[in-house]
């Protein structure tokens, strides 16, 4: 029976590359969500101000 090979990555440098990627992704999302709320009130501003929605 051949014997059984460890792996390339020890599972302690994997977890925390996992737990790395995942937060910088989660900062990420949330720099982008920020971005988002700031601009597109003012695209909606700039919207009614040409009169390019339906009033109601």
């Amino acid at each position: 029976m051949p014997p059984v090979s460890a792996p390339a990555v020890p599972p302690d440098l994997a977890a925390l590359y996992a737990a790395r990627v995942l937060s910088v992704n989660l900062i990420g999302w949330l720099v982008l969500a920020i971005a988002l709320l700031r601009l597109l009130p003012e695209a909606g501003a700039k919207a009614d101000a040409d009169g390019l929605t339906e009033p109601g």
